[in-house]
């Protein structure tokens, strides 16, 4: 395996730092309705567990270097009315976390609704 070295990126435009690149950029995401359940997008995972109605498990393609990342989530459901959606996130491991996703307003019942994630941290 090659290793390019360098401080900057440009595009011809805009120059910056591979730093930024290299510990701002989200090391994976995921567009995933559970509805369906269906994949839409994502990045750097390999597969989804639908483990029960409204959990769910990513799984990294590149893991994580440890349990500490951060993950920023969101759900909803459309046309529920007053109903609001939570996402919830537990089971942190270097390579997959269980996402929990139910509805507010209706005694928190565990609801399959389409989500997104971003995680960033160090890769292994």
């Amino acid at each position: 395996m090659s290793t390019l070295n360098v401080s900057n990126i440009t595009d011809g435009t805009t120059t910056v730092g591979t730093s930024y690149v290299v510990n701002g950029a989200a090391k994976a995401w995921l567009n995933f309705n559970q509805a369906t359940p269906v994949v839409e997008d994502s990045f750097n995972i390999s597969s989804v567990t639908d483990n029960t109605l409204g959990q769910f498990s990513p799984q990294f393609t590149n893991n994580m270097n440890n349990n500490d990342y951060s993950i920023t989530a969101t759900a909803s459901r459309a046309g529920a009315g007053n109903a609001r959606t939570n996402f919830t996130y537990d089971n942190i491991a270097t390579g997959s976390f269980k996402g929990f996703t139910y509805e507010i307003y209706s005694g928190d019942e565990y609801r399959d609704v389409p989500s997104g994630s971003t995680i960033h941290g160090d890769l292994a």
